[in-house]
């Protein structure tokens, strides 16, 4: 639930259950893999990302990932990502600079998702024509 969308919240005086189910987890960790705290089925990526971007990763996934030279100018990273329309919309926004290299059900998914914007950007330009 969002919190900033429950209405009448109120304290009460019972103790929280699942206390000893948290104690091990790592919050940051977990947050790294949701994006915009969207779930999505959690999967092991391969991105492929221009190296001007290494700031942008690491902010993103922290500093504790593997980095691989791929290229000059590129280097890989393997996160496990909870994989959504916001993943997907996060790695559109850097305009080809990441790429996702594997698996390849998500690399076809995110191919679909960006030509299923193509394909509704074009037929709201025929509409207001």
């Amino acid at each position: 639930f969002r919190v900033d969308k429950i209405i009448g919240i109120k304290t009460i005086d019972e103790k929280r259950d699942g206390e000893d189910s948290f104690k091990n987890d790592d919050l940051g960790k977990y947050s790294k893999k949701f994006f915009s705290m969207f779930g999505g089925d959690e999967q092991h990526i391969k991105l492929r990302v221009d190296k001007e971007l290494i700031g942008v990763i690491i902010d993103r996934f922290g500093k504790n990932i593997y980095i691989t030279n791929k290229t000059e100018n590129e280097f890989d990273i393997n996160v496990d990502i909870a994989v959504s329309p916001q993943f997907f919309g996060w790695v559109a926004s850097f305009s080809g600079k990441i790429k996702i290299i594997s698996p390849e059900n998500v690399s076809q998914n995110f191919k679909d998702y960006l030509k299923n914007i193509i394909k509704t950007i074009y037929f709201s330009i025929i509409y207001f024509i």
